[in-house]
């Protein structure tokens, strides 16, 4: 069975390749940290602190920014009475568009698709049950 991947700016709008780049900076100051035996003190602990406080405070303020210049824009078009380019931004800004996939192993529409997904989990319940009953039926409680 194969899940539809959607890239991670999807999720978050304000995303960037600088936010990129300091997770990528942030997380090699933590493996080096963490190498080094998670000292609490020194140079290594204030390059990992410093990477990921630099980090954070990047997806605080681009977080901040897209949603000010999403109201902004907004706010400009409603105050200059232009409906259309209103809406127009309104649309671009809270796109509808479904991100779900219309074809699942060559299952198409939304109940068919739903009942596919649901068979698989069931299927991996059962064995993950059958195993626990497996384990759990072979030892003995001692009180």
């Amino acid at each position: 069975m194969c899940i539809p991947c959607i890239p991670k700016s999807a999720l978050r709008h304000y995303w960037s390749e600088a936010l990129d780049e300091l997770k990528q900076n942030s997380c090699v100051a933590y493996d080096v940290w963490h190498t080094a035996g998670k000292p609490r003190s020194g140079d290594v602990y204030n390059m990992k602190k410093d990477a990921h406080y630099k980090y954070k405070l990047a997806i605080r303020v681009a977080a901040v920014a897209f949603d000010s210049q999403f109201s902004d824009d907004l706010l400009d078009h409603y105050l200059q009475k232009d409906m259309n380019s209103f809406w127009k931004s309104w649309r671009s800004k809270c796109n509808s568009k479904s991100l779900c996939s219309s074809h699942v192993e060559g299952i198409t529409g939304d109940g068919p698709i739903a009942n596919k997904f649901a068979e698989y989990f069931e299927a991996c319940a059962g064995d993950v049950i059958g195993k626990l009953s497996q384990n759990v039926s072979g030892r003995t409680c001692a009180i």
